[in-house]
């Protein structure tokens, strides 16, 4: 028995924040090479919002607490250059909001 079969392993919340099926396939493929390296050190748990779900207003505040839990969040779409603009500040508000807790949680 090797000793990382003993550890236990490390969750890891992942946001896969995709354009749709063939983006999200490419971001599982990430997933899938990151967890064949690190073996069985980390579980990686994973959530999914397609581009056009975020952009509605009913389930964006739902995705952006989904942002907050994140510890990794991988963006998966077809252009190389920006993203979609709603996109674009949907997620920067997200990291805003986690920028104010961790300077909360820092002065506490």
């Amino acid at each position: 028995m090797r000793d990382d079969d003993l550890c236990e392993s490390v969750p890891l919340n992942v946001l896969i924040v995709y354009e749709d099926a063939a983006a999200s396939r490419r971001a599982l493929d990430v997933i899938s090479r990151l967890a064949a390296r690190t073996g069985h050190q980390v579980e990686f748990k994973t959530d999914f919002w397609r581009f056009d779900m975020v952009e509605d207003e009913g389930w964006r505040d739902t995705a952006t607490r989904d942002v907050l839990a994140a510890d990794m969040i991988i963006l998966s779409n077809h252009e190389t250059g920006e993203l979609p603009p709603m996109i674009d500040r949907w997620l920067q508000e997200g990291l805003a909001q986690m920028d104010l807790l961790t300077d909360l949680e820092l002065r506490w």
